[in-house]
């Protein structure tokens, strides 16, 4: 049985579905429901001119293995905005605490972990602003199983959620509205987590139904004696429901 929403709909995305809907699924997947607006305006144009997205698939996968994990350290080399270079930081194995002024890097670490165990929302790891020209990013992290030997492994960005590692869990504020929000009590232990997803999902679809048709319309008050069909019939299937007669 299926604990998470997004394993459902990274299912369902990897059926026979049109470009831009694996897309919006990916996008919704990543960023646990928070699309930029510029992100659904690129999906949205995809979809309106019938055109293919470059989608890269999110790896949501859980290892099988029942081991507890322990951090054990986080070495910045370079490539990360605002954080030192070569700088490690050590982890306790009950608890880390990490202070500094504003400005100094705590959320950039933050980000740089997030990514690498696949934290529910995708945040964005941005280059280090002081040097003249950007360089790769290049982050060690080191880690254990509760029984077993101390790994690392290397983090250039250009991924998120590594294997064993997505194991971990992390939470800040942006968390919050998910975590805090109401239950329903019944069979809550039986409902995967992330339902708030579909919900989402299909108010995205909605929002660009109601753009399609709002084109359709103008079209039709520019050129009242010339019917244009916006969507092709694949497109339209994709819609379910929510097709577009």
């Amino acid at each position: 049985m299926k604990t998470n929403a997004k394993e459902y709909l990274k299912e369902f995305a990897t059926s026979e579905q049109p470009n831009w809907l694996k897309a919006l699924i990916y996008e919704v997947i990543e960023t646990n429901g928070n699309l930029s607006d510029d992100k659904k305006k690129e999906i949205f144009d995809g979809l309106k001119d019938d055109t293919d997205l470059t989608i890269n698939e999110p790896n949501i996968s859980v290892n099988d293995s029942g081991e507890e994990i322990y951090l054990i350290s986080l070495e910045h080399i370079q490539g990360v905005n605002a954080l030192k270079q070569n700088q490690t930081i050590k982890f306790h194995n009950d608890i880390t605490v990490l202070y500094g002024l504003n400005g100094a890097g705590k959320s950039s670490y933050f980000k740089v972990l997030n990514e690498i165990v696949g934290g529910n929302q995708k945040k964005e790891v941005l280059p280090n602003i002081y040097l003249n020209a950007p360089v790769t990013i290049d982050v060690n992290i080191s880690f254990k199983e509760k029984t077993g030997q101390p790994q690392t492994v290397n983090w250039n960005g250009d991924n998120r959620s590594l294997d064993l590692l997505n194991k971990c869990k992390v939470f800040d504020f942006s968390y919050l509205n998910g975590l805090l929000g109401t239950r329903e009590a019944d069979n809550t232990l039986m409902q995967p987590l992330g339902l708030n997803l579909f919900s989402y999902l299909v108010g995205l679809i909605d929002e660009f139904k109601a753009k399609l048709t709002n084109k359709a319309n103008e079209k039709r008050l520019e050129k009242p004696t010339i019917t244009l069909e916006i969507l092709s019939d694949e497109n339209k299937t994709a819609f379910g429901k929510h097709q577009i007669d």
